[in-house]
């Protein structure tokens, strides 16, 4: 490919409990979005980040974030569950991107996910020389007394623990979900 490639990825921010990980994970989340977008700048790889919410959601929205239009359906639609959580459907979050930016791949990650300042730079490697149009990047576990954003550093010097879990899916793969 020549010129710069283009990368966009969402999170789907959500006000939470003050007392929830996820209340203390999402600053420390976005941070490293943009720490690791400053890096792949310096490597040609231009990154776009994107939030879709809920509209009562809509002030957890980062500033430099580009906000998607609301999402509108949730779990809650198609059924009865005993633990009433608002939990929006993959597609919707991947259609609010795909609506709202002409990178060639996109990502989309939770509000816990933490990346590697290298994060963007190794995605884009793995697309130039594995030859994938579609992968996943599984997380890695680190311990939870991290808390603030200047813990950060502290943070990527943990070697973490593996996980089995599904995070990230490029552009090309919209058709089949």
């Amino acid at each position: 490919m020549s010129g710069i490639r283009k990368i966009a990825h969402i999170v789907n921010p959500f006000k939470a409990d003050e007392l929830s990980d996820l209340h203390t994970a999402q600053p420390i989340t976005y941070e490293t979005m943009r720490i690791a977008r400053e890096f792949a700048k310096t490597k040609g790889v231009d990154v776009e980040l994107f939030a879709t919410c809920y509209e009562e959601d809509k002030e957890m929205v980062p500033d430099d974030f580009k906000a998607t239009r609301y999402l509108t359906r949730s779990m809650l639609d198609k059924g009865r569950f005993n633990k009433k959580r608002k939990l929006p459907f993959f597609r919707d979050i991947l259609e609010r991107l795909y609506e709202s930016s002409d990178a060639d791949y996109f990502i989309q990650t939770n509000v816990d996910i933490g990346l590697m300042p290298n994060f963007y730079v190794t995605v884009n490697e793995i697309i130039n020389n594995a030859g994938y149009d579609v992968f996943c990047i599984n997380k890695r576990v680190i311990p939870n007394p991290y808390t603030e954003i200047d813990e950060i550093p502290m943070m990527y010097a943990e070697i973490g623990k593996e996980h089995n879990g599904m995070f990230c899916i490029p552009k090309e793969d919209m058709a089949s979900i």
